[in-house]
C-alpha cells in the first residue's frame, strides 16, 4: 500500500494528540505498525528504523497468576530506563500518587503489584528489599517470595515472544 506524504502527515495529526509527547516520534509511531501491517518484515522495518539494524521499545507489562496481560504500555525507547518508562505513563503516576482513587481502591482492598527493583517504591508498588539481604531471614524470605510473583511476567513474555 502507498500513501502520499500529505496523507500520512494528516494521519499523524490526527493520532498525535493520542501518542505519548515524549520518547518515539509521533512520525516513527504511525509509520511502524503502518509498515508491518502493510505486510512488511520486521527485518525490512529494521533497516529503515535504526542505525545499530534493530528499533526496540520498553514495554511495560503487568499480569495475573493466570498469565493474563492486565496492562501494557510501549510509549518509551528502548533506551528508557524501566522506571522512567513506567513513570510516563498515567498508570505509573497513579500508582505513586497515594490520592488517586485506583491507588486509594487498591489499598482499601489490601492489594499490591509485585515490582522488580528498577520501579520506586510507594503504596501499592512491592518491591524487593536492596542489598540481597541474606543476613536478615524475614527480608530474604520477602525478596524469595516477590521474586516467585513476579516470574509470571517474565514467563508471559517468554510466551508472547
Amino acid at each position: 500500500m502507498h500513501m502520499s506524504e500529505d496523507a500520512f502527515l494528516g494521519l499523524v495529526g490526527v493520532l498525535r494528540p493520542h501518542l505519548p509527547p515524549r520518547g518515539v516520534s509521533a512520525e516513527c509511531c504511525t509509520d511502524l505498525p503502518l509498515r508491518y501491517l502493510g505486510g512488511g518484515s520486521y527485518v525490512d522495518i529494521c533497516d529503515v528504523f535504526s542505525r545499530k539494524g534493530f528499533y526496540v521499545l520498553n514495554v511495560q507489562a503487568i499480569c495475573d497468576a493466570e498469565y493474563k496481560f492486565r496492562w501494557m504500555s510501549c510509549k518509551s525507547p528502548g533506551s528508557a530506563h524501566d522506571s522512567t518508562a513506567f513513570s510516563c505513563d498515567s498508570l505509573g503516576q497513579a500508582l505513586h500518587r497515594a490520592d488517586d482513587p485506583l491507588t486509594l481502591s487498591l489499598i482499601q482492598h489490601g492489594h499490591c503489584i509485585a515490582c522488580d527493583e528498577d520501579c520506586a517504591e510507594s503504596e501499592v508498588l512491592a518491591v524487593p528489599w536492596p542489598g540481597g539481604c541474606k543476613v536478615d531471614l524475614w527480608r530474604d524470605s520477602y525478596n524469595f517470595h516477590s521474586s516467585s510473583l513476579r516470574i509470571h511476567i517474565e514467563q508471559n513474555f517468554k510466551v508472547l515472544v
